[in-house]
């Protein structure tokens, strides 16, 4: 994987050559490039206004993230096809853009975006904490989660015989959502419903990011919520 810089723009760039990255090197002739389109970037935190934020219980609890790490890179696959021994090499590169902050607890927050060829949508994939999830901005599908119990969906053998578990979490979309008195547009909200059998008090059950800003909410098992707390102007 190389992390260097994109100055290209669109969902799709291919073979051009004059196109050069951050690291100086060529776009290759012989290559496809898929690139996060700009409507997803969107979902990126506007680091220079949200270089820190904070989330409070409403009790005595604050929750202080800062910006830890932010890159972009290309992540590259090469296939091969032909006959009669003739083989045509087909190179491919996958954008990949990724935003992590860290709260005072050591606790993770990041966004992570990767291009994608069609018909596969490009993925968002937001972490806090040891929770993930994955999921299809193009047909608007959570894919996966991954947390401590394991990942759904999953499957596995079981005295020979393929048990399947399904996904039970889903996201739901908000046009808007009020918090703290501050309205914040274009919410994701991701609710975690797999694991149910090993969840206590302090399990994470929902988490709420929004466009260009990022953690706004996430709730626990236990009923405490955590809410993004703005400076008022």
């Amino acid at each position: 994987m190389k992390k260097c810089k994109s100055f290209a723009s669109g969902s799709l760039v291919f073979g051009l050559a004059l196109l050069f990255t951050s690291c100086g090197e060529l776009f290759r002739p012989d290559t496809e490039y898929f690139i996060v389109s700009s409507e997803n970037k969107e979902w990126l935190i506007d680091a220079d206004k949200y270089e820190e934020f904070s989330l409070a219980d409403g009790q005595a609890y604050s929750e202080y993230f800062e910006l830890i790490s932010e890159w972009e890179a290309f992540n590259n696959s090469r296939s091969s096809s032909g006959f009669f021994g003739l083989k045509n090499r087909e190179f491919k590169e996958y954008e990949v853009i990724e935003q992590v902050y860290r709260s005072q607890l050591d606790k993770r927050f990041s966004i992570h975006l990767e291009g994608a060829e069609l018909p596969d949508g490009q993925i968002l994939e937001i972490r806090l904490d040891n929770n993930y999830y994955f999921y299809d901005l193009l047909h608007k599908k959570l894919l996966s989660i991954r947390t401590d119990s394991g990942r759904r969906p999953d499957s596995e053998f079981i005295d020979d015989k393929l048990v399947e578990y399904p996904l039970l979490s889903f996201v739901l979309l908000h046009d808007t959502m009020m918090i703290n008195q501050v309205e914040y547009f274009d919410v994701l909200e991701f609710v975690h419903k797999d694991f149910k059998d090993q969840w206590e008090g302090s399990t994470i059950v929902s988490v709420s990011v929004a466009k260009e800003v990022g953690l706004i909410q996430y709730r626990l098992h236990g009923g405490r919520i955590y809410n993004r707390v703005e400076s008022l102007q």
